[in-house]
Order: C-alpha cells, then structure tokens, then sequence
C-alpha cells in the first residue's frame, strides 16, 4: 500500500484511474481504504489517501462485451 496526497480538485474517480488504472473497482477499493473521506466529492489539497495494491481481476466472469 502507498500513500497519495491530494491536490485540489482531486476526486476519487480521478485517483483511482490515475493511480490504479481501474476507475470502476478502484473506488470501491479507495473508499473503503479511506472511509473517512468518503463524504467527499471533490478533494481539497493536502490529504493523505492510502492507495491499495492493484489486484488483478479476473475475466473469466465478465461478458465479453465488458472484456
């Protein structure tokens, strides 16, 4: 696990793509490594996330349409 300090404007969304190339699992993974911040929508600078490990996902039970 590492750390990420936000800057202004910062959403969990962003974070999650930026960082962990996965916007649609890595938020679930960042809120619930940040609940704390989970109210927010948008960050203001200066706080300190922890950025779960990548986790590889496996493709066997997505459609393949979703692949």
């Amino acid at each position: 696990m590492r750390n990420y300090t936000t800057i202004q404007g910062d959403t969990f969304d962003y974070i999650a793509y930026q960082l962990m190339n996965d916007k649609e699992g890595g938020v679930t993974r960042l809120i619930s490594g940040n609940s704390e911040y989970a109210e927010y929508a948008v960050f203001p600078a200066g706080i300190v996330l922890n950025i779960p490990d990548n986790v590889t996902i496996s493709t066997n039970n997505i459609p393949p349409w979703r692949r």
